[in-house]
């Protein structure tokens, strides 16, 4: 109890894990640097696809000019639909996903994901109607699926134990920066650039995770020879 009560004194306080912190931050594995690349723009384009993904469908599949017509409801049902199934095909997919990575390794799964979800948004655009959104979302599932855990399971043999929960947490912060970023530029670069479409800003999340997908070629190098991570 003594020695568990000074190694507390030692490690806490505010000081200490701000020393921690930017210690660690200096110190970052080259790996989860580049995985923190593949992250933003993994991310950049997933929540283009959660705020413009439902309008999209029912202005575009479905040709709905009036918010208030009953077309505009059946595209946002249709839209609402189709992203149930994504959830759907991510859960089973979740599911397979350790044999897959066991015979094509992580980084390789991880890269097919990432494109096939690509390629579902960028389908969106080609969409003339409700069926061929569920082949779009087949590929955001397995993708959203492999987004879920991979970029993890890739960088934990990398990160140094001891500095685990503080490696994980800036690891996070590649997510919220571009929550942050969409939040507060998408609007304006939807009005000003892209003619305020939004199968146009979809088109640009889908454009997003193929450039995230082949960023995650670089994390190759990185995997231990004969092994497959």
């Amino acid at each position: 109890l003594e020695e568990f009560n000074r190694r507390k004194a030692a490690t806490g306080g505010v000081a200490n894990w701000l020393y921690h912190t930017g210690r660690c931050l200096r110190d970052m594995p080259p790996v989860m640097k580049r995985l923190a690349v593949v992250q933003f723009f993994t991310w950049m384009g997933l929540f283009c696809m959660w705020m413009f993904y439902t309008v999209a469908v029912a202005k575009h599949v479905f040709h709905a000019t009036d918010v208030h017509s009953r077309l505009f409801e059946q595209g946002v049902g249709a839209a609402a639909q189709a992203m149930g199934f994504y959830n759907i095909v991510s859960t089973v997919f979740a599911l397979l996903m350790p044999v897959f990575a066991m015979r094509i390794g992580r980084v390789n799964l991880h890269f097919a994901g990432l494109l096939l979800a690509g390629l579902g948004l960028l389908s969106v655009w080609m969409a003339e109607g409700a069926a061929l959104l569920y082949v779009g979302m087949l590929g955001v599932g397995i993708g959203w699926a492999c987004v879920l855990a991979l970029p993890y399971a890739i960088i934990a043999a990398h990160i140094p134990q001891e500095n685990y929960g503080i490696y994980m947490g800036i690891f996070n912060i590649f997510i919220v920066i571009p929550e942050i970023l969409t939040t507060l530029v998408l609007g304006y670069v939807m009005t000003n650039w892209l003619g305020n479409s939004e199968i146009a800003v979809v088109t640009m999340g889908g454009v997003f995770l193929l450039i995230a997908a082949v960023l995650t070629f670089s994390l190759r190098r990185y995997q231990k020879a004969g092994a497959r991570d």
